[in-house]
């Protein structure tokens, strides 16, 4: 088992190899991520293609858990504020 399968499994038994107040920071997936950035279509449904964009350019700070595109709240909440 390599680290990046134990980190996913790890999570998705709803535990974090990095203590209990980490895994309330990660967002796993485009979908949390543009939920938690309120990134939405027209419709109203998470624009999780933008998400990816930005982060393939660099544009918002994402690192890969187990193949998903993951990102701390913490980390994306910063890289904004220190943006205005």
């Amino acid at each position: 088992m390599n680290l990046g399968s134990a980190l996913w499994g790890a999570l998705i038994k709803g535990g974090s190899p990095m203590g209990p107040q980490d895994n309330l920071d990660l967002l796993v997936g485009a979908d949390q991520i543009a939920r938690f950035l309120g990134v939405v279509k027209d419709d109203g449904t998470p624009d999780t293609r933008r998400v990816y964009h930005w982060a393939e350019n660099g544009y918002i700070p994402t690192i890969k858990v187990g193949g998903s595109l993951a990102a701390r709240k913490s980390k994306l909440a910063a890289h904004f504020e220190g943006a205005q």
